[in-house]
Formats: structure tokens, C-alpha cells, sequence
């Protein structure tokens, strides 16, 4: 790739695994772009025919990179390409989904202004329908005190404890654009989804936490596709030790930035919500065990000393909220898997 670094205005980055019938696709969505952006593809040790693909496109297109390594993940994968990155913003786009034509173009076309992070909308792409996705932020730019106000509890999980959903803002980083010396100045990176569940998750409320501009637009661009096999409610087996490890870097993060008394109820709130999703999924009906060896887990669970510190301190509105509040509290495991499993 001959460019002249100093002109790249996106880098876009897009790790790749075994994705050999939809890599062709994502790529000529981002290439459908006119302004000045290289595209960086990761194969993370693929072993289908992905990695001869990156070969083929980076051969065929000037603007797209590719970079070989050994399966380490997407956190892994996201991290390698920021490293070699050299656009002043950087995106991140997962490699079998696509974006509308000319996506990126009209999403600067926006930016009047040096942000830190522009969030856009996107379409979920089902297996019968597309649903457009809206950001619940109204349009505009939001600097420090109105990110405080307006966005950082909506990012913690809101006034509300039993939702299937934490966040009330969309926190995945395929829909947002990040001003690379941003990231570079907060040492911001990806922790490995083995490890914490939700890499977006953290990697996000840490960048909200520091960042001093944010630009909303609402358009529904990046087309996120869920493929038939993803739609399955499944048990996931190691989500409490991963969501016990999220936190735990989320508070270091704190802590290294100096803001835990400033968040900290942002932050109980938001561990007793990931706590209330651990409950939820002990209880799931594709949970191994009998009937009292999930009970047992969900005991254990409420046994946990921050889990009891945190809740307590948490103020939820709603009623549902309120009582599984009260529940948690009391320790009531049978109770708690009889509403779960009714």
C-alpha cells in the first residue's frame, strides 16, 4: 500500500476468522467509501480460505492491508491492527457484517467539529427482516458535562435493574468512530472477550469515562448480521468469573483515572446488573444440572460480599426492579428461579 500517511483520515479495521463466504462482501461495502482510508484486515489464524482471500484483496486494492498472525481473538486481532494504524480516526467493522454504500462518507460529512468519538445507528440484519436500530441520544455534540449528565448513566445500565439489556446506549464498537490519539493518550485497548464476556462493554465505558467530545448521528449505516445459529438462548458457562473480570479492570480503569468517587454509583449499579444477568443465566433452561443444582448456583451468587454491598446501594424506580432488589437482598435463590423459570 502506497499512501501517503499524513492525508488518511479512517483506518478501518477488520479482524478475520474462518468468515471465507462474507469477507468479499464486507470489504467491498468499506470500499465503497470516497474518502481517503486504508483498510487493515487481521486474519487471526484462520483455516479455511479467509486468509488466502486478505492476500487476494490486498493484491487487488491498493487501500487494504493485510496482516497474518496466530489465533489469539478479536480483541487480539483489534489490537494488532490499532498498532499499525495511521488514519487520524480509526473504525472497527467485524468481518461478516457490511455497511451501507458509502457509509463512512456520510458520516463525516457530519463532523464539523474535532470529536473523540462519533456514534452512529445500525440495522440488525436478521435472518427474515432487517430492524433499524436508533441510538436513543438525540443528534449532536455532547462535551463533558453533558456526557456526564446525559450519557454516562444511560451507559451504566439507567434507573432500572431487571433488563436484559445493561446499557441503554448502544456500546458496541463497530458503531462508533474514535479519534486514534484518543485511544493512543488513554492507553485505552481491548481486554480479550475469553476473558471478561464483553470486550465492547468495557473497552467502551472506559473511552466514555475519558473522553472530552462525543458526536451522535443517526443514521443506520453498519448492517450487524445474526446468522440463524446466534439467535439460540444459550448457557454460557464461564459469564460470572468473565463479568467478575470485567469489573475488576472497569474499577483499575477508575481508579488509574482517578474518578471512583465520581462514578461510583454508576459503577455499583452497573455491577449489580451484570450480577442480576449471572443470575439469569444460572436459571436458563439450557443450564446444565437438575432444578437444586441451579438453585445452588444462584446461592452462591447471592453469597458474594460485593453483590450484597452493591445492591444495597443501587436506587432503581421501577417495581420489577425494586423486588428483585428485595429479593437479592434476602438471598432468596428458590424464589428468584421460580421467576425466572416460570
Amino acid at each position: 500500500m502506497n499512501m501517503n500517511v499524513d492525508e488518511i483520515l479512517l483506518s478501518i479495521i477488520i479482524p478475520v476468522y474462518n468468515v471465507e463466504n462474507y469477507l468479499e462482501k464486507c470489504v467491498e461495502s468499506v470500499l465503497s467509501n470516497r474518502i481517503l482510508s486504508e483498510i487493515i484486515l487481521v486474519d487471526d489464524g484462520s483455516t479455511d480460505l479467509s486468509s488466502n482471500i486478505c492476500d487476494s484483496l490486498a493484491d487487488k486494492y491498493q487501500r487494504v492491508s493485510v496482516l497474518h498472525k496466530a489465533n489469539g481473538g478479536l480483541s487480539s486481532a483489534r489490537n494488532y491492527g490499532l498498532k499499525k494504524a495511521k488514519g487520524r480516526y480509526v473504525a472497527f467493522v467485524d468481518s461478516d457484517d457490511w455497511l451501507e454504500q458509502g457509509a463512512y462518507d456520510k458520516l463525516f460529512n457530519c463532523v464539523k467539529e474535532d470529536i473523540d468519538i462519533l456514534k452512529f445507528s445500525y440495522c440488525l440484519d436478521c435472518p427474515n427482516e432487517i430492524i433499524s436500530v436508533h441510538n436513543i441520544l438525540k443528534d449532536g455534540i455532547y462535551e463533558r458535562e453533558s456526557i456526564e449528565k446525559s450519557i454516562l448513566p444511560l451507559a451504566f445500565g439507567g434507573d432500572k435493574l431487571a433488563d436484559s439489556t445493561i446499557s441503554k446506549i448502544n456500546l458496541s464498537a463497530t458503531s462508533n468512530i474514535y479519534r486514534r490519539k484518543f485511544i493512543e493518550n488513554n492507553s485505552l485497548e481491548f481486554v480479550s472477550e475469553r476473558e471478561v464476556g464483553s470486550e465492547d462493554f468495557l473497552f467502551n465505558l472506559e473511552a466514555l469515562i475519558c473522553t472530552e467530545k462525543i458526536q451522535v448521528v443517526d443514521l443506520c449505516l453498519y448492517h450487524y448480521v445474526q446468522r440463524e445459529g446466534s439467535l439460540t438462548k444459550q448457557y454460557r458457562g464461564k459469564m460470572y468469573n468473565q463479568y467478575i473480570k470485567l469489573c475488576k479492570y472497569l474499577y483499575d480503569y477508575m481508579i488509574e483515572k482517578n474518578c471512583v468517587n465520581e462514578y461510583k454509583e454508576y459503577y455499583q449499579h452497573f455491577y449489580s446488573c451484570l450480577m442480576y444477568l449471572c443470575l439469569w443465566n444460572e436459571c436458563n433452561e439450557y443450564a446444565p444440572g437438575t432444578k437444586k443444582d441451579k438453585v445452588n448456583k444462584v446461592k452462591r451468587i447471592l453469597k458474594e460480599d460485593d453483590l450484597q454491598t452493591n445492591i444495597r446501594k443501587i436506587r432503581v424506580r421501577d417495581l420489577k426492579s425494586k423486588i428483585l432488589k428485595k429479593l437479592i437482598i434476602l438471598r432468596a435463590a428458590k424464589i428468584i428461579y421460580r421467576l425466572k423459570s416460570s
